[in-house]
């Protein structure tokens, strides 16, 4: 079965704005870290709140497929929080270092962003 929304999106024109475009990057790369800060940090903090507020909206999104009968991801199925650092490692391998490499080919400047993820990786696999 397809996601939820497929012909939803297919109907809706996109703004492909340079300031659309640079708010969903940033919007991404935000929601990207924050997803790897989850449970891998100081507890307590600001970063840390949020990141739990954004695990539970994916949380969310798995239990609203839930109920229409969809197969949520396992990042997104609240039984199985327990595989999430694993699944964050494989979030970062899969999304994460792709995203950041792309950034680092466009700007020097935006290397030690890619280097950043590269260490978070490294250090996060050893603890899985």
């Amino acid at each position: 079965m397809k996601g939820v929304g497929a012909e939803y999106r297919s109907s809706v024109a996109v703004d492909k704005s340079p300031e659309r475009l640079s708010n969903l990057i940033s919007c991404s790369l935000y929601t990207v870290s924050l997803i790897i800060s989850l449970d891998f940090g100081i507890k307590n903090t600001g970063s840390h709140k949020i990141a739990k507020l954004v695990a539970n909206k994916f949380f969310e999104k798995g239990d609203a497929e839930s109920q229409l009968e969809l197969e949520p991801t396992d990042m997104m199925y609240r039984d199985k929080k327990d595989k999430l650092p694993l699944k964050k490692v494989s979030f970062i391998d899969s999304i994460c270092l792709p995203l950041y490499e792309a950034f680092a080919l466009i700007s020097d400047k935006l290397g030690p962003l890619l280097e950043g993820v590269k260490r978070k990786q490294s250090t996060m696999a050893k603890t899985c």
